[in-house]
């Protein structure tokens, strides 16, 4: 029986935006620009301890407070912004381009298949495939009877799996980048297949991809919220 891990009830119900954590950055850049400001100012008062007492010290240190925290809200707005901004201009469209490439830049087309005779194509999408380390671009197909990916490199070979060899399909979070401060990164699919192995893809709506086994009888829903 294959078990289907489906969680329309949690984050991968929809396409997710990419997007930045705004509040996250903004709070570890202030934070960071006002421990850095009262460093300098500290060390400057070390170097002159000779002439300046303890007490002296920290009055002028807790003087130089307020600089440095207006110093802070200024260079944490403005790394958050520029960075805001990279992210809506630049980053999604990268993002975007990644998950769904197109067939001519890898100078092919997927390998052509072969339908039996009481087979029939239900529903394909753009994906890419985890072949070691890197990310195979193609096409990932479904017909009444098995799951195929279609790479778009002419010298790689096509990946198929009949419907009942599948074990388990789930999502499984994509992994943090830019330290956790991009968010909204679409879920992976992975499909276990019979010998108990994992064959992962990323796809741009992996709702879509779990739609695809609502129909299967052997297909055991699981609803899990996160």
């Amino acid at each position: 029986m294959a078990i289907v891990d489906d969680p329309r009830t949690g984050r991968a119900g929809r396409s997710p935006q990419i997007r930045l954590a705004f509040g996250a950055l903004f709070w570890r850049v202030a934070a960071l620009t006002f421990v850095t400001a009262e460093f300098l100012v500290w060390q400057w008062l070390w170097r002159r301890r000779r002439w300046i007492r303890r007490p002296q010290r920290i009055v002028v240190l807790i003087y130089y407070m307020p600089r440095s925290l207006a110093l802070a809200f200024v260079v944490g707005a403005l790394v958050t912004v520029t960075a805001d901004l990279l992210v809506r201009i630049f980053l999604r469209r990268l993002i975007a381009r990644w998950l769904q490439p197109p067939e001519d830049l890898f100078l092919g087309l997927p390998a052509p298949f072969h339908l039996a005779s009481n087979e029939v194509l239900e529903a394909e999408m753009t994906a890419r495939r985890r072949v070691g380390r890197s990310w195979a671009p193609g096409k990932l197909v479904k017909t009444n009877r098995r799951l195929l990916f279609l790479p778009f490199a002419w010298e790689a070979e096509p990946w198929s799996l009949p419907l009942d060899h599948m074990r388990m399909v789930r999502v499984e979070p994509a992994p943090r980048f830019a330290f956790g401060f991009v968010r909204g990164l679409p879920d992976r699919i992975a499909i276990q297949d019979a010998d108990g192995a994992w064959i992962r893809f990323a796809v741009t709506d992996p709702s879509a991809v779990l739609d695809w086994f609502q129909g299967l009888d052997a297909v055991q829903y699981l609803h899990i919220g996160r």
